[in-house]
């Protein structure tokens, strides 16, 4: 009996040392967890503020990735992440997009407003805070036993004021080191390629016109989870201009209707002011659904594809417009662009070709032309394209690099070389530095 008593005992110490070290072991694993907890919350906020921002941006990058892939929950994981490390605007602004693309209007406001309380000018998102409120409105409208007496009306117009535009941007400029006969200049913009009206635009200016408003009076009363009545929406559309005391006025040839052309199009335009070219394309496709002859919309959806390197699809949409309109110059020459970025150069040549013939007076096309015979190596036409450049403009500064680099690559001139590439220089050419490095190659 005792020697059964004492076996007993050995096993329940045994089991009472197995549960004593199993309970040690959690508490070091909990003890660890929280020690390296800690040590990342000290790294966290140790970061310097360049450090901070730096990581704010990637994020914001990788989030804008799934924000045009259409992925808004993964995007807004990691602008909340960047939000943490460094709360800048733009991160609540796509953290607003994200939840009203989502349909959650409520969580959007706040993102939006938060956005404008860092930046108060941040037109888009005073624009899109404006639309948040009022589907949020709506939707509260809309709910079972909620009764609102109302007519069919639409919000007020916002202003659109239009400017043109001499010129496009130019198109950045390929970088060498020496120079070869496969690094030329060009120009993306042709002087004197005038856009429509509606192409070029200041950003959103929202304003009324207090003659005879068109949205109509709804009494549409707060709720207690603090949705905005209609009449918040009003007051920020109807906003003051600072130290006036009068309400900005419109036209109403100006105005914009929700929905309508001019709202997709002037969209699409603050997009693609804001280089957010996958957000441009979706409004310019809108836009066109409901006006498909309009050149114009044609070509700034092409534009948008090509800077996406979506070659077919702004091949597709430069050959609409010039389907509408057949003898527009500026199509032909961002059609020859594309060709020539894709080194389809027959068809480029075609197409600058073209557009020469439409309007002869455009430099930058001509200088393209030259561009695409250095590329097929046909010499002595590039040369007659860049010359003559020069007659139709005397400081076209590319022109001068151009004809400097065949003298100096092809036919082996160096004192002509020298000749244009100090022509270069002088003209302050933004390519200076690396052509005097060129210039003191050729004299040693």
């Amino acid at each position: 009996m005792e020697r059964g008593v004492a076996q007993f005992g050995e096993l329940a110490v045994s089991e009472k040392s197995w549960r004593m070290s199993l309970c040690c072991i959690l508490i070091l694993l909990v003890a660890c967890t929280v020690c390296i907890g800690f040590i990342g919350c000290r790294h966290t906020q140790h970061l310097s503020p360049v450090e901070a921002r730096r990581q704010a941006i990637d994020l914001l990058t990788q989030g804008e990735r799934y924000e045009a892939e259409g992925e808004y929950q993964l995007a807004l994981e990691f602008f909340i992440q960047a939000a943490e490390h460094s709360p800048r605007p733009a991160i609540f602004y796509h953290m607003g997009h994200c939840y009203a693309a989502l349909g959650q209007y409520e969580r959007a406001i706040p993102h939006y407003q938060k956005a404008l309380s860092l930046a108060p000018d941040y037109a888009l998102a005073k624009y899109e805070l404006a639309q948040a409120e009022y589907q949020a409105n709506r939707l509260y409208a809309e709910q079972p036993g909620h009764r609102v007496q109302r007519a069919p009306a639409s919000m007020d117009s916002l202003s659109q004021n239009n400017q043109q535009s001499d010129t496009e941007p130019k198109a950045e400029v390929e970088s060498r080191s020496t120079p070869t006969s496969s690094d030329l200049e060009s120009h993306d913009a042709a002087p004197g390629a005038h856009v429509s009206a509606a192409a070029e635009t200041k950003p959103l200016d929202i304003s009324t016109e207090t003659s005879s408003p068109t949205l109509s009076e709804v009494s549409i009363q707060k709720t207690e989870q603090g949705v905005p009545s209609l009449e918040k929406v009003k007051q920020l559309l109807f906003e003051r201009e600072p130290g006036s005391n009068a309400v900005q006025r419109y036209n109403k040839q100006d105005s914009m209707i929700l929905g309508s052309f001019a709202y997709h199009f002037q969209k699409a335009e603050s997009f693609r002011k804001k280089m957010m070219y996958q957000e441009a394309i979706g409004e310019y496709e809108d836009a066109l659904k409901l006006n498909p002859r309009h050149v114009q919309c044609h070509m700034m959806l092409a534009d948008s594809s090509r800077k996406l390197k979506r070659f077919d699809r702004a091949e597709q949409h430069y050959l609409a417009a010039l389907d509408l309109a057949p003898d527009n110059a500026e199509s032909y020459f961002k059609l020859g662009n594309l060709y020539l970025e894709q080194k389809r150069y027959p068809q480029a040549v075609t197409s600058y070709a073209r557009s020469v013939e439409l309007n002869p007076e455009q430099c930058n096309v001509v200088n393209n032309l030259g561009v695409v015979y250095m590329k097929q190596n046909e010499y002595e036409k590039a040369l007659e394209a860049f010359r003559h450049v020069l007659v139709l403009d005397p400081g076209f500064a590319n022109a001068y690099l151009n004809l400097g680099i065949i003298f100096s690559d092809v036919y082996r001139d160096r004192t002509k070389a020298l000749l244009y590439f100090e022509k270069y220089v002088e003209l302050d050419g933004p390519r200076k530095d690396e052509v005097r490095a060129w210039m003191a190659e050729l004299k040693s």
